[in-house]
């Protein structure tokens, strides 16, 4: 008997156990890092060149997805979760799961929609990683083997004015100081790539654009504005010129990292 009661007793514990482990793995705990919590995490999403924000607080759930629509972000209704500690996943309020895959003090990396995603504390941290990611170099190394292009079309003053009087289309990259953008750096490489197909490519140092210089471009035609602005931004500006006109004048913009619109006969 009382061996019969030892092994009831043992039985009874077993399933308990098990009883506990399931409701665990179920429903899980609602303690998740601190650390995780009430920051802003960062993702550069190198399609659209928007930062996608992940924001958990103990009870909400906030997942911003950028782009240049207003069409609705399909997390949007993901507001709350239940974590499970056991599994590290946190089952949303939408019919979604994201789990945890690994947390650093700097870096955080989920699992959603079958995607691994890595988010980060720092911007400037999320799209250097996307950017190596990409090229399989730092933006830094990219830009130092890329900017010889400049080096090559580089003109002076002189030239820049006899550019703009000849009777051909001419396109004149400025790219100045204040030039801090992702695509002032892809716009080394479709410069690379246009100069090899024309010679009417050329590249003007912003440090030598000074009031002088100005008046004398605004004088030839006043669509070259009289305001270092105008040249000065944080994207590259391209100006095509002809018979003493300027033509056309743009920014370059990327769609992130996808530059493909700028080819040849578009740039």
């Amino acid at each position: 008997m009382k061996n019969k009661n030892i092994i009831y007793i043992i039985g009874f514990m077993l399933i308990a156990l098990i009883i506990v482990i399931m409701y665990l793995f179920r429903f899980g705990t609602t303690t998740i890092d601190t650390d995780i919590l009430n920051k802003k995490w960062y993702h550069y999403n190198n399609t659209n060149g928007y930062y996608d924000i992940l924001e958990l607080s103990k009870n909400s759930f906030t997942y911003k997805k950028a782009d240049n629509t207003n069409n609705p972000n399909k997390y949007d209704n993901c507001t709350n979760y239940k974590y499970n500690k056991l599994n590290k996943t946190l089952t949303l309020n939408c019919n979604k799961q994201l789990k945890i895959v690994s947390f650093t003090n700097d870096k955080l990396t989920i699992e959603l929609d079958n995607k691994t995603i890595n988010f980060f504390k720092n911007i400037e941290d999320t799209l250097n990683y996307e950017f190596e990611l990409a090229f399989g170099k730092s933006m830094i190394d990219y830009k130092k083997e890329k900017s010889q292009i400049l080096e090559t079309i580089k003109i002076n003053s002189e030239k820049l004015l006899e550019v703009i009087k000849e009777d051909e289309y001419s396109k004149i990259v400025f790219i100045s100081d204040n030039c801090t953008s992702v695509d002032c750096d892809l716009a080394l490489d479709i410069i690379e790539k246009n100069n090899t197909q024309t010679n009417n490519m050329y590249y003007f140092d912003y440090t030598n654009l000074d009031n002088n210089l100005m008046l004398k471009l605004n004088g030839i035609d006043n669509k070259f504005l009289n305001d270092i602005n105008f040249y000065n931004g944080i994207y590259p500006r391209i100006i095509i010129t002809k018979n003493n006109k300027l033509v056309d004048t743009y920014e370059l913009h990327c769609n992130g990292f996808n530059c493909n619109q700028y080819n040849i006969n578009e740039f």
